[in-house]
């Protein structure tokens, strides 16, 4: 059975695994959404004709864990749950969010993706190129009530009704995102006496460390950081000279000193390498190297014909 015979088949048999008060009050129909680095996720709609929100969910995990041999009725009862689950939860209306454009500016976010993989997905949304190949894009944060958080991306429409172009959208949300998450870099492999955040220290770090890791407090899509304002220059100072700076995924990048050594060819086949084995693909930045510019408080991509130093 393919995946596009195994949604039909799902489509056709969920009702009879869906709680009677459900199966009976849904239709459903088959989706393909494009998500962030262009990848195309299959799932159905459960849509309600008294509700204009239709909560989706995706098949391909599903899907998978069938071809590796697992029962399809029990898998069926596990994902009649989870859409249950989905069914009853109410998901924040963006429209009460807008009613205030102060309080949405304050639950703004900022991240980065990756501008050659996610080429369909930056049609839809407002972007900013922060270094050659790589986009900021904002989200409106939502509280689900249980702890967590909703992420809304903004699209142009929103951005006007907002009130504000391009750049003061993404000043916002710069300004909430290190106020919510700020940035970190840390030393993953240095004696305990450098643990902790090294963004804090008065004193600079060069030669204590070969590589350092720069994310956020959350340590999710924390790649962002380096594109916090005074960051860079911060971290050139701890370095006590120039750096790299590998963007080895949306959540992190890697800072490696100049005064290491490495040459720039090894740090970028590194990350070829790990892009293709270990980076889950929704989580790849992108391949290449940068490195920083202090007279221009730029971020460069690293070209190998010419010496950077």
């Amino acid at each position: 059975m393919n995946k596009e015979t195994f949604i039909r088949d799902v489509i056709r048999d969920l009702p009879e695994y869906l709680p009677e008060e459900w199966a009976e009050r849904i239709s459903i129909r088959e989706t393909s959404v494009v998500k962030m680095n262009d990848q195309s996720m299959n799932g159905i709609v459960l849509e309600q004709p008294e509700d204009p929100a239709s909560p989706t969910v995706y098949l391909d995990d599903w899907y998978e864990r069938w071809t590796n041999g697992e029962s399809y009725d029990k898998l069926m009862q596990e994902f009649a749950d989870i859409c249950a689950i989905a069914l009853n939860a109410k998901p924040p209306q963006l429209e009460d969010l807008r009613i205030d454009p102060k309080n949405v500016k304050d639950q703004l976010s900022v991240r980065v993706i990756g501008g050659d993989l996610n080429r369909a997905y930056l049609r839809e949304v407002p972007a900013l190129e922060v270094a050659p190949g790589i986009m900021m894009i904002c989200e409106i944060r939502v509280p689900d009530g249980r702890g967590g958080q909703w992420r809304a991306k903004i699209s142009e429409s929103m951005m006007e009704e907002i009130g504000c172009d391009l750049m003061q959208l993404m000043q916002d949300g710069i300004r909430s995102s290190m106020k919510s998450d700020p940035a970190v870099l840390m030393d993953p492999i240095g004696p305990d006496s450098i643990r902790g955040n090294l963004l804090l220290r008065k004193s600079p770090i060069e030669g204590e460390s070969v590589m350092y890791v720069l994310t956020t407090q959350e340590m999710l899509l924390g790649a962002v950081a380096l594109f916090y304002p005074g960051i860079r220059e911060r971290i050139y100072h701890l370095m006590g000279g120039g750096y790299y700076a590998i963007p080895s995924s949306v959540h992190e990048f890697l800072i490696v000193p100049m005064s290491a050594g490495i040459p720039p060819s090894s740090l970028h086949e590194m990350l070829l390498d790990a892009n293709q084995t270990i980076v889950e693909p929704k989580d790849i930045l992108c391949d290449d190297l940068y490195y920083y510019e202090s007279e221009t408080d730029r971020i460069c991509r690293a070209e190998f014909g010419e010496m950077i130093s």
